[in-house]
């Protein structure tokens, strides 16, 4: 559904009847509409953390630790009908940790840990998404999707494992950390139509007419190992 236009604008308006976006000057008709400003945004973000410790033995210690970021960004693209973009983004962390003594001079550190990264950015304009725009001439305030509705849900868990051996003076560290990246990412279809004037537009006679987005459910999915050893000494 297009928005209201001001009262006395209306096809072909002037610069006297309605007002005029003057970044964009023509011969004065057959230009704007109506300019949008001030759109409403609204954010909401909550943090939360926890963390347990346990001290299981003189030679054992453990802790847990999860932490999560929620955040969402709504804001009003366009003056029509569902022309607001949620932009959800969730951050999560969760760690296992376990040290362990077996002697004053040897000490071994065990973690597992899982980075999760999941961020959605829609267009509460209905599906499937149409865009409608114009390159020519400012059609005004149009209905349609923003083009860029993207969803990412990546996961990277990791073990670390690390041995300290102390001796005297000096003391050596091995140890190794393995990662597993999986990256999704997918785009929603969407499909956009470009009028050249006002009467195309009233027709429905685009110039140009394009679908972009990820066929399916997935887009890009990729997973890969990163093995790294180090050793110091000092």
């Amino acid at each position: 559904m297009m928005a209201a236009l001001p009262s006395g604008c209306g096809l072909g308006s002037t610069v006297a009847t309605c007002d005029y976006d003057t970044r964009y000057p023509d011969s004065g008709t057959y230009d704007l509409v109506f300019i949008p400003s001030n759109f409403a945004t609204t954010v909401g973000e909550n943090t939360g953390s926890v963390r347990m410790d346990y001290h299981a033995s003189d030679r054992d210690s453990l802790m847990i630790r999860y932490n999560i970021n929620n955040s969402l960004t709504s804001y009003a693209y366009g003056l029509n009908e569902g022309q607001t973009s949620p932009q959800a983004l969730r951050t999560q962390l969760a760690k296992f940790e376990e040290i362990h003594t077996f002697s004053p001079t040897l000490i071994n550190q065990f973690s597992l840990g899982v980075n999760r990264f999941h961020s959605n950015t829609a267009s509460n304009s209905g599906s499937p998404y149409i865009a409608i725009s114009s390159f020519f001439v400012n059609l005004g305030s149009l209905p349609g999707a923003i083009s860029f509705n993207q969803t990412n849900a990546n996961t990277l868990p990791e073990i670390f494992d690390t041995v300290t051996k102390t001796a005297g003076k000096h003391s050596l560290k091995m140890g190794a950390q393995i990662r597993l990246n999986r990256l999704d990412t997918w785009l929603r279809p969407i499909v956009s139509y470009d009028y050249y004037s006002f009467s195309s537009l009233e027709t429905n006679n685009p110039f140009v007419g394009q679908r972009i987005g990820t066929p399916g459910a997935i887009g890009n999915r990729s997973s890969n190992w990163t093995p790294t050893y180090r050793t110091t000494g000092g």
